[in-house]
């Protein structure tokens, strides 16, 4: 009888567990280094349930009961992605996550001695008065991504710059990254470029322009870049950027307000986005 009473209670004791909300507090460790890893996204991909680790690594999330079967995704740049179900971590309670370095492949590119430089802007360079994009995180956890699409044609580019036109940030300073996605017709997909771009700077109205030339990135094809806004320890409150822009019926900007969430195309606009570009030409 004791031990039919010990079963029911600890039965009854996940039911009511499951239909709450679980707790999942980790810290997120590189695998050979063993040093704390901030700013990893975490999250269940496309169900905008996500948060970021802090600057020890830490990170804690809230599950609810209709994502009990779901998995948590852990990503960063330069990092193979870890997906782990979200009935382990709660029941199995390991010590800590380990991302694991990928192995990369440096992309050589070949300049010929005769030529020169040729600086080229693509994207949205202006915006209209009146005409912004308002991205608002949904807690003070959480990321804000806000992206462009770009075609760079089929020969190896050099993007030297990327500028953003804000019109309206609560906060003076911000911390920010940018990452490069490969596009696939219709969204964002996997990473282009394996190198965190962190910056953090103070931030007001007008261009805000990011130098990518200690970064080398060179890249082709149809590409999308992103700004991705990273809140810290510190912040007390949601934050609410405004973007510069314009109206057109076939933007090719796109947002998302949660760690590994869902990415929206914009309607009815598309962000004051733009890169400067470089390609190297022969003399003929």
């Amino acid at each position: 009888m004791t031990k039919n009473i010990i079963l029911t209670t600890w039965v009854f004791f996940i039911l009511v567990n499951l239909q709450g909300q679980n707790v999942i507090s980790l810290s997120i460790f590189d695998a050979m280094t063993k040093e704390p890893m901030p700013f990893v996204n975490i999250g269940i991909k496309n169900k905008n349930s996500g948060t970021i680790s802090n600057s020890s690594g830490r990170f804690s999330i809230n599950i609810s009961s209709d994502k009990i079967n779901d998995s948590l995704t852990f990503s960063f740049v330069g990092y193979n992605s870890l997906t782990i179900p979200v009935k382990y971590l709660l029941f199995n309670k390991p010590d800590s996550i380990l991302l694991h370095q990928k192995m990369l492949e440096l992309t050589e590119v070949i300049i010929i001695a005769n030529g020169k430089w040729k600086s080229k802007k693509i994207g949205l360079s202006r915006n209209l008065p009146g005409v912004f994009g308002i991205v608002q995180s949904d807690t003070t956890s959480d990321i804000v991504e806000c992206a462009q699409q770009f075609d760079l044609g089929d020969e190896m580019t050099k993007i030297s710059n990327f500028h953003i036109y804000l019109k309206g940030v609560n906060t003076d300073t911000a911390s920010f990254r940018i990452n490069f996605y490969y596009f696939d017709g219709n969204k964002p997909t996997e990473r282009a470029f394996e190198k965190e771009i962190f910056i953090r700077r103070p931030v007001s109205n007008g261009w805000l322009e990011i130098d990518f030339d200690e970064y080398g990135v060179w890249l082709t094809g149809n590409i999308v870049a992103s700004i991705e806004f990273l809140p810290t320890e510190k912040q007390k409150e949601i934050i609410s950027l405004s973007y510069g822009g314009i109206l057109i019926c076939q933007g090719t900007s796109y947002n998302r307000t949660s760690s590994q969430g869902e990415w929206h195309k914009l309607d009815f606009g598309t962000y004051s986005i733009f890169l400067t570009t470089k390609k190297f030409v022969t003399k003929k």
